[in-house]
């Protein structure tokens, strides 16, 4: 018996030792912050750049995180259940002007006041096929139009429908909100 437990003990610590020495093996990644790179003269004037230096413009990674955020918003929007009681406006509330904030509670209102007990299931999906820039004023405004695939599902009925869509953005409150929203 003891002979075994000299065997487990053994094993333990060889198993132990393996482990510390992977785990202090690995290569500590620190990360790097790029230094600002000196502009060419030529740079300025039309000469050639150094491709090999990244170029990060804040107005093209606002563009992209604008044209995310649109993204989610319009399929979060267009995305709909029955059995859930309008919980996708709701969340998007946040995300909203005070004037679409207000017409969107409105809505779920008036629509919770209209609900029939015993209703049939109704469900849409939204899915965002493209989305591009129709105007952008940095600080103040972006317009987006998207093509949307929409899914919907009427109690055992699923149909098909493609969809455009018009969001405008602004710039409210150190932040950027959605303003209106056109399904086409």
């Amino acid at each position: 018996m003891k002979k075994v437990l000299i065997i487990i003990v053994v094993l333990v610590l060889i198993i132990g030792a393996l482990y510390f020495l992977i785990w202090r093996a690995r290569p500590v990644v620190k990360p790097v912050e790029p230094s600002p790179q000196p502009v060419e003269a030529g740079a300025e004037q039309g000469g050639a750049v150094d491709s090999t230096q990244p170029v990060i413009d804040s107005v093209v990674l606002l563009q992209q995180e604008l044209k995310n955020r649109a993204r989610v918003f319009i399929e979060r929007y267009g995305s709909y259940s029955s059995d859930a009681n309008f919980a996708n406006l709701e969340d998007l509330i946040p995300m909203m002007s005070e004037s679409l904030a207000n017409e969107t509670k409105n809505y779920i209102a008036a629509q919770r006041a209209k609900e029939k007990v015993g209703q049939i299931f109704y469900s849409s999906t939204t899915r965002v096929l493209s989305i591009k820039f129709e105007d952008f004023i940095p600080d103040v405004s972006a317009v987006f139009t998207a093509l949307c695939q929409q899914q919907e599902t009427k109690d055992k009925t699923t149909n098909m429908v493609y969809k455009t869509v018009k969001l405008k953005m602004v710039f409210e409150n150190n932040g950027w909100l959605i303003d209106s929203i056109i399904i086409q």
